[in-house]
């Protein structure tokens, strides 16, 4: 059977009772046959290496989906919030982080279905470097602090 809709009816006047009373018209069934898996993609605004929190994440899929929900998504590190259902092929949720850490997100394969209950196939994992410290430096020199060479060196270490 092809992938797609279907539809189903018997016209009148092609079948006779034993009396041979020709037959009405049949209602019409219609069905949809899919045995695709749905797939899931993982987009986001913010860079690899970011100090923004939260983290906005969109994951569209190829078709609806029944039973996709904030416990589907799988994160690291950080706080799932504001998970929102935009359509039934889109959802956003934002991730928060209290700390420097590396973060990553995904959705792992058979967690959801389509209409169809075809499981879906692991998204793309994203991940980010989240920095929160600000910068420190630290000025040096091996002169005197009171000197007649020049030049003076001076060294500047960064806390990273």
């Amino acid at each position: 059977m092809a992938q797609g809709e279907t539809t189903v009816v018997v016209p009148a006047g092609v079948a006779t009772d034993l009396a041979q009373n020709p037959n009405s018209a049949s209602n019409t069934l219609s069905f949809v046959y899919d045995t695709v898996q749905p797939t899931v993609v993982l987009t986001t605004n913010e860079p690899d290496q970011t100090n923004i929190s939260p983290i906005t994440v969109t994951a569209d899929f190829s078709e609806d989906m029944l039973n996709f929900n904030v416990s589907k998504v799988w994160v690291s590190e950080g706080t799932l919030q504001n998970f929102v259902a935009v359509s039934g092929t889109q959802y956003t949720w934002e991730i928060s982080i209290a700390a420097n850490t590396v973060l990553y997100s995904k959705v792992e394969a058979g967690v959801a279905s389509d209409l169809a209950l075809n499981a879906n196939v692991a998204s793309n994992t994203l991940d980010w470097i989240v920095d929160t410290l600000a910068v420190s430096m630290t000025l040096s020199s091996s002169a005197n602090q009171y000197t007649n060479g020049s030049p003076i060196p001076i060294t500047v270490t960064f806390s990273e």
